[in-house]
């Protein structure tokens, strides 16, 4: 079993059930969304004959949080949130149980620039929610931003959680002209 069963990010699959990770990154899907999740993290054996779950999450030093996940026309993408090094991991997964870690950040503090180049100096970006257009794509990023460390936000004064939102540009669309599906027996394509 996962520890950290909050924080919960959805996404429906391309057969209409759904996938759920929660903020300790166990995966489940469920058939309706409704109808009971069944958990689908995958284990590992360790050393003394011990099972542990391999989470969503890279497997490296972190305290990650607050998953999002979303599918595009193409795959699953996955951010989750490093909160102790204030940064963000960027994951894609096929099928929404094996993730592939991409390198660098997702994003860190400095991310909110303006077209004139000021930047909003935010102490930390969290909780992050996408907005998509119609085929999928992320085109928005909605924050909690603070521009303190939490334990110095204090009752009445002016340092509380705001929700900014930042325009994101939107992949490419491919269209795959060919009704024959692509294999890994797929040599070349034919004009």
């Amino acid at each position: 079993m996962i520890a950290g069963n909050s924080n919960f990010t959805f996404a429906q699959r391309e057969d209409g059930s759904y996938l759920m990770i929660c903020r300790g990154g166990g995966q489940w899907f469920s058939q309706t969304g409704l109808t009971p999740y069944n958990q689908v993290t995958p284990t590992q054996l360790v050393s003394g004959n011990k099972i542990n779950p391999v989470k969503a999450y890279p497997q490296r030093p972190g305290s990650f949080e607050d998953p999002v996940v979303w599918r595009d026309n193409v795959q699953y993408n996955l951010i989750v949130n490093d909160w102790l090094g204030r940064i963000a991991v960027y994951e894609r997964s096929k099928d929404g149980v094996n993730w592939i870690v991409e390198s660098g950040e997702a994003y860190l503090p400095g991310v909110s620039k303006h077209e004139d180049g000021s930047v909003e100096n935010w102490w930390k970006y969290e909780r992050l929610k996408i907005f998509q257009d119609k085929y999928g794509r992320a085109i928005q990023g909605n924050f909690a931003v603070i521009d303190v460390e939490k334990n110095l936000d204090k009752g009445s004064d002016n340092h509380s959680s705001k929700n900014i939102g930042i325009p994101l540009t939107a992949g490419r669309l491919l269209t795959i002209l060919d009704p024959k599906p692509i294999t890994a027996a797929t040599k070349n394509c034919q004009s």
